[in-house]
């Protein structure tokens, strides 16, 4: 039996403000992948449906920091804010043009215009020095793959992000920013193999683990799921979706009992979850 998503769990306190932002997209796109590896397809197509309608973060929310925070829009991402500066004519690599086209293009985000706010940045940090975190150039790609990512044009931001990256190869947020966009695309694989890459830099990464915890439960790894969700939990406890995925790998796994106890402790704190119901109901629990 497969776990529904007809009813979005209740929030719960996060240890990460991506989390408390996203919940609602990360449970939808957990609630995908249990679906896809169950055998029930009417269920498989239910949760499907009910994924497909949870959005991204909102834009009241990204529009909550003035000017720069919203522009890179690294509310999906968990590096430091520090490279949104390019608006900054103490960047290394930004221009007064440059300063003035980035502001433009903020501008036209928070008037909801995002093909004009996308087309500002064309030609900015065209002196830009390569290779420098903080060059108007590197930046600009950044807001790029952001700004696709929020027309829905997902290939073309991980493309943006790829650029990004390129320009400075020692970048987390782009990579994490790539993340997002190949969730969006479903690229399973993709996204373990960049997710691997990013923890291999940032061990730590709430992000990254989290996203490779699910593509691995996606592609039937679930030995493999099972560590990483056990990673994310270790820094953050209280994550609902870290503990709902690790429940659902031990099922998968067989692991009966220690599914039902990793289910019974997630609706401990959050008792209207609708994976860990689903799941004890998977157990015969009951829920």
């Amino acid at each position: 039996m497969s776990p529904s998503a007809s009813t979005t769990p209740m929030p719960t306190p996060s240890a990460s403000p991506l989390a408390r932002r996203s919940a609602a997209w990360r449970l939808g796109l957990l609630a995908l992948a249990l679906a896809g590896c169950a055998s029930n397809g009417p269920a498989v197509d239910r949760v499907a449906n009910a994924g497909a309608t949870l959005g991204a973060p909102s834009a009241p929310e990204l529009a909550s920091s003035p000017g720069v925070g919203v522009g890179v829009g690294v509310a999906l991402v968990e590096a430091p804010r520090a490279a949104a500066a390019g608006t900054s004519t103490t960047n290394p690599g930004a221009s007064a043009a440059d300063a003035a086209q980035f502001q433009k293009s903020y501008d036209e985000e928070t008037a909801g215009k995002l093909e004009a706010a996308l087309s500002a940045l064309d030609g900015i940090g065209a002196s830009g020095a390569p290779g420098s975190a903080g060059t108007a150039g590197y930046v600009a790609q950044l807001r790029r793959g952001w700004l696709l990512y929020r027309l829905g044009r997902h290939a073309d931001a991980v493309k943006a992000y790829a650029k990004a990256s390129a320009l400075d190869p020692g970048s987390i947020e782009a990579r994490v920013g790539a993340l997002v966009s190949l969730g969006e695309l479903r690229r399973w694989a993709d996204i373990e193999v960049l997710a691997k890459e990013i923890v291999r830099k940032d061990p730590a990464s709430y992000t990254a683990n989290l996203r490779l915890a699910f593509a691995l439960y996606s592609q039937a790894k679930f030995g493999e799921a099972e560590a990483a969700y056990r990673t994310v939990l270790v820094g953050a406890p209280s994550d609902v979706d870290a503990r709902a995925g690790l429940g659902w790998s031990l099922l998968k796994l067989g692991k009966a009992k220690e599914a039902q106890a990793t289910f019974a402790e997630l609706l401990g704190f959050a008792p209207k979850n609708a994976l860990a119901l689903e799941g004890m109901k998977a157990l015969g629990g009951k829920g």
